[in-house]
């Protein structure tokens, strides 16, 4: 009897002990990742901090707009409409890593869109006596009603969430720019020119001619298929000296994804080497190429126009998207 009371209670002090340390190891890596992106989601920053190495809550004020008030609107819907799903965690001793789904808005798009419809407005504004700041309201505003629309572009990135083990138990590590880039719909990546200089591919071809296909990296066919020139009409003319040059552009999209295309990717180079944006102008208004996205296997058509001085021989298209890092592709007109 004796024995039996000595083994009971040895049974029971192990039983004590190892619910100790279950309870002393506090909630775990994927628990800390729910916590922290549901806090975030809600733009409470003193909870999501609570998360942090150090409560650090200047590392996420950091990563979302928010320095003025249109800023701080901006960062509170960005937060309000991503979506996450956590999936599986592995830990090596003080170090963790827990996958995580993130569907953020399509701020790339977004913007994108944004310049290419409020670009005549704002030229409009720019000769006021509050040209600048009319224009900078004018741009967030729109930014605002696109990024509040229910039907504004969505995009989805697979990304990890780093965490450290500390004496208060796992937090979420300082160093998570993949993450806070997959939130803020991959704006950071999008336009870091560092980034796109590591994984963009040297193209082998940048020269072409009217009606020869441009063969980008990533499956994508570009063709100039023909150059219109015009003087315009009665309501709508160019200026003294120039006329209009209207480049119809055809993309077929032979990439793996869903692909971005806009007007402001091409520029016009002229003889004496000045460089001109696209025209704001109705002479091709039913034709136009508007800024948009391509699925799987689509194509699109459209044509853009812009001015150069009449009987210019040495008229070159330039296009220059973001997705080719700094490169350049040449298209001449003669």
């Amino acid at each position: 009897m004796k024995r039996l009371k000595t083994w009971l209670l040895s049974l029971c002090c192990l039983a004590f002990l190892f619910t100790a340390a279950a309870c002393s190891s506090g909630p775990s890596p994927t628990d800390v990742s729910k916590g922290f992106l549901g806090a975030l989601k809600e733009a409470n920053y003193e909870k999501a901090g609570s998360y942090v190495d150090k409560s650090d809550t200047s590392v996420i004020k950091s990563k979302i707009p928010g320095k003025d008030e249109n800023s701080e609107k901006i960062g509170k819907i960005m937060l309000s409409k991503f979506t996450f799903e956590v999936g599986e965690s592995k830990i090596d001793g003080d170090n963790a890593t827990v996958k995580v789904k993130i569907t953020s808005l399509d701020m790339v798009r977004i913007v994108s869109k944004t310049m290419s419809e409020i670009m005549p407005l704002a030229f409009a504004s720019a000769f006021s006596s509050n040209g600048q700041q009319n224009i900078n309201n004018l741009l967030e505003q729109h930014i605002l009603n696109s990024m509040s629309d229910p039907k504004a572009p969505m995009t989805t990135t697979d990304t990890i969430i780093n965490l450290i083990k500390t004496k208060d138990g796992w937090k979420i590590a300082q160093d998570n720019d993949e993450l806070f880039n997959a939130i803020t719909g991959n704006v950071m990546k999008a336009f870091s020119d560092q980034s796109q200089a590591k994984t963009t591919p040297k193209m082998e071809k940048t020269k072409y001619k009217v009606g020869e296909e441009i063969k980008l990296f990533d499956g994508v066919l570009i063709t100039v298929t023909n150059v219109e020139k015009s003087n315009g009409n009665e309501f709508d003319k160019p200026r003294a000296g120039n006329e209009f040059i209207i480049a119809h552009i055809n993309i077929v999209n032979g990439a793996k994804e869903n692909i971005s295309y806009d007007p402001f990717a091409w520029k016009l180079r002229n003889s004496n080497g000045q460089i001109s944006e696209p025209s704001f102008t109705t002479i091709d208004k039913d034709t136009h190429l508007e800024s948009g996205e391509l699925a799987v296997g689509g194509k699109v058509s459209g044509t853009i126009p812009f001015e150069a001085p009449i009987g210019d021989q040495g008229l070159k298209l330039i296009y220059a998207p973001p997705v080719l890092g700094g490169q350049e592709i040449e298209v001449s007109l003669q």
